[in-house]
């Protein structure tokens, strides 16, 4: 995979690999999809938030307020 594959869009903050927590110091999950959802606009164009899912048996996604960078020492997905 190329290094431009990876790198993340402007105001995107995760890129697939990424490892997040949906809490706090909370259980540890992999971005293994990252998308775009469009959202109503005030302006004649709707805006785009970044959606991504995790590694954590479900199929939700979820918007990146929702998730917190997991700390450095944190690199072992939930369940390892």
């Amino acid at each position: 995979m190329s290094s431009r594959a990876r790198r993340a869009r402007p105001g995107a903050q995760f890129v697939v690999g990424s490892f997040v927590s949906l809490v706090p110091q909370g259980p540890v999950h992999r971005v293994v999809w990252r998308g775009t959802q469009l959202m109503p606009s005030y302006s004649d164009w709707p805006g785009e938030i970044a959606v991504y899912r995790l590694d954590n048996d479900y199929w939700d996604c979820y918007y990146e307020y929702q998730l917190y960078p997991a700390q450095p020492w944190d690199t072992q997905p939930a369940g390892s």
